[in-house]
């Protein structure tokens, strides 16, 4: 069966996908990004592998995205220490995840995973050479994979969510993607719900383990170097309270932006920092309209130079990569997505301690639901909950701040997951020796 579902891949649908992201990158600037960003890319590959010739072992790191890269980094920061001569190259499938990693200096190569072909997966493998394969939470590429399977290099599934789409499909779907699941030496789950729903679609256990989510670790580490980030910004804020809003959607917007004008009118004084998911100029300047159509005085952060005394109600963070931080700033919360597509991350906030509001669509969110659980999240379904929240909390407080501490304790007592993903780790490596 598995023969026919790689003829299948290979003749039908490997060329299907080509011709689609050729056609989309005429008009689509993300998938152009993606698609120019492969040119040439294994020629590049085999030149800047040279001078890595002798590092052993290597490690190849798969993300799909900037999401699964921050999952990704405490385990590339944990195997750098205890393999200090080890190489280790991180690929992504999404230019959002590549482009905005150019920074980062713990792996020795960063790049795009090749186009998905037979040809160009399996030169992928010769040119890296990998010792061990590590995908991220779910980008399963078939034919890298059956590669490696050729090749008897062990793959391990790292931060294994709960229930993956693929071995919830339909027929089809789950029969072509459960063999690959199978190739897997280990998959390390991030919960014991995981493991539970894991063991049943595979029916081996004994291959598959609770490990937790290495983004506890990553939070933390992060909000540890958060203050650098802003303390500028602390001293014009001038002991206001704050309202953080991260990874806003226009969506959120139309129901957070009432909430604040009516707030506001109560003559409640805080300060709000607003970061858009993506913050185009497209979405900035309508962000701004709507806000000098109610008469909120704001800034852009890429402006503040030019008004460093704080004389304004809220900043529109219109950069990336600040967000984490900006979080340490807030007495409130709320994490985007979930009056779009799905919330975003909640960990960051709660890192610090923080209690955090979002949308309705939360359930794809195992994080959010946790949240919930322990009494450190809150769900608001419109502008008129939110602005019930506002005013109870910036008038009060106390419960508030109760309930960032329920946040900040799903988080502590979650840690420690890089350590036993990186234990498995070696345990993969001297077994296969």
């Amino acid at each position: 069966m598995q023969i026919i579902w790689f003829l299948i891949y290979n003749l039908c649908v490997v060329p299907l996908m080509w011709i689609t992201f050729n056609i989309l990158q005429i008009w689509n600037k993300k998938v152009r990004k993606g698609v120019l960003g492969r040119k040439g890319l294994l020629k590049k590959l085999d030149r800047d592998l040279a001078r890595f010739e002798s590092n052993s072992p290597r490690f190849w790191i798969h993300n799909s995205s900037m999401g699964e890269f921050e999952q990704a980094k405490p385990i590339i920061g944990k195997l750098k220490e205890d393999f200090p001569n080890s190489f280790i190259i991180v690929t992504f499938f999404s230019p959002s995840g590549y482009e905005h990693t150019k920074e980062y200096d713990k792996a020795d190569i960063l790049t795009y995973i090749p186009f998905d072909s037979c040809f160009k997966a399996k030169k992928f493998i010769d040119i890296v050479k990998p010792d061990m394969a590590l995908m991220i939470k779910y980008d399963l590429w078939p034919n890298h994979l059956w590669c490696l399977q050729e090749k008897s290099i062990p793959v391990v599934l790292v931060n294994a969510s709960i229930r993956p789409a693929v071995l919830t499909g339909n027929f089809l779907i789950k029969s072509f993607f459960m063999p690959f699941y199978k190739y897997f030496k280990f998959i390390l789950t991030i919960s014991p719900e995981a493991k539970e729903f894991m063991d049943s679609s595979l029916h081996e256990p004994d291959k598959v383990f609770v490990a937790g989510d290495t983004r506890y670790d990553q939070v933390v580490k992060r909000a540890e170097s958060a203050e650098a980030d802003v303390e500028n910004l602390r001293k014009i804020m001038h002991g206001r309270r704050c309202f953080v809003a991260g990874s806003t959607w226009p969506s959120d917007e139309r129901e957070l932006i009432p909430a604040l004008y009516a707030v506001f009118k109560r003559d409640i004084k805080f300060w709000v920092v607003l970061v858009p998911h993506e913050p185009t100029e497209e979405h900035i300047f309508q962000l701004q309209s709507l806000l000098d159509s109610i008469g909120i005085k704001h800034v852009r952060f890429s402006e503040l130079n030019k008004n460093g005394s704080g004389d304004f109600d809220v900043l529109i963070v219109d950069t990336v990569g600040i967000l984490a931080s900006l979080y340490s700033l807030a007495d409130i919360t709320f994490v985007g997505g979930g009056f779009a597509p799905g919330v975003h991350s909640v960990l960051e906030p709660a890192a610090f301690g923080k209690l955090v509001l979002f949308g309705p669509k939360y359930t794809n969110s195992f994080e959010a639901e946790r949240l919930l659980e322990k009494g450190g999240g809150i769900v608001v379904r419109d502008d008129r909950e939110i602005e019930a929240v506002f005013t109870d909390f910036f008038s009060s407080g106390s419960s508030g701040l109760s309930k960032g501490d329920k946040a900040g304790l799903l988080v502590r007592e979650n840690l420690g997951a890089t350590e036993r993903i990186v234990a498995h780790i070696k345990n993969c490596l001297k077994n296969n020796d």
